[in-house]
Order: C-alpha cells, then structure tokens, then sequence
C-alpha cells in the first residue's frame, strides 16, 4: 500500500529491515520473546508519527518510512541503531543487523524490494549495530 502510494506521488519510500540474533542459546523461548518485545518497543519508540512497523518473520522487523529523504531515513537509522544496542545491553541480549532499501534510488517495484526484504531475512549472521544501505 505506501509503495503504491509512493509509486503514484513520486514521493520516496525507505524500508528498514531489522534483523534479531539471541546473544547466547536462550534459555527458554520467553527469553526470545523478551528480547522482540524489547526491540519492538525501542522500534516503535524512534520512529516518525506517519512510519510503520511489520514482524516479517520470527526474527525480522521491517520499519516503513513513506516520504523519507535520505537525511531523515539516516536520522531514522542512527536513533533506532542507538536504542537497539541500549536495549540489547551492549550486545548481551541480543545482536542485530540493519539494511536499507529506498525507492526509487535502489528498486523499482514493490517486487524488487519484497525480494530484497526475503534476502535480507534468509541471509545468515548478524553483527551488533551493523548497519548497511543495499
């Protein structure tokens, strides 16, 4: 829907894929609930009144920004790669990986970003507060 949106104003549309790794083997499946509880609140807590955020999978957020220039997307970036290590006690809880995908400058079509999201979500490894534009 806000890649439509986008697509229709020609407006930029930023997506912004986080992806959760447990710290350590987790001692029971609460403590993986904790730690996507607290990503998500730190997620919903550095976001703009008109971004949006998805659970794409058991481990990926994905942060919609409509009408984001670069300079906001970066701002966007920097607060959320900031409360994410906050709330992953310097990478005691949890680790993550963050990518960027911006229309129009990276795809096209709503296809090509859904394809880069699935990739992002299916690649292994994380590192905490790594941060990467695709």
């Amino acid at each position: 829907m806000g890649f439509r949106r986008a697509a229709q104003t020609g407006e930029p549309l930023s997506l912004i894929l986080v992806r959760l790794k447990p710290s350590h083997t987790p001692d029971s499946p609460p403590d993986i609930s904790i730690a996507l509880r607290d990503a998500a609140r730190v997620l919903i807590r550095k976001l703009r009144t008109d971004d949006s955020l998805y659970l794409l999978s058991s481990s990926v957020f994905g942060v919609v920004l409509p009408n984001a220039c670069r300079a906001d997307m970066n701002r966007v970036v920097d607060r959320v790669t900031e409360g994410l290590i906050d709330a992953s006690g310097d990478g005691n809880s949890f680790s993550f990986d963050i990518q960027v995908v911006n229309y129009p400058e990276q795809v096209s079509t709503a296809y090509e970003m859904e394809r880069m999201a699935d990739a992002f979500s299916l690649r292994k490894g994380s590192a905490a507060g790594k941060a990467e534009a695709a």
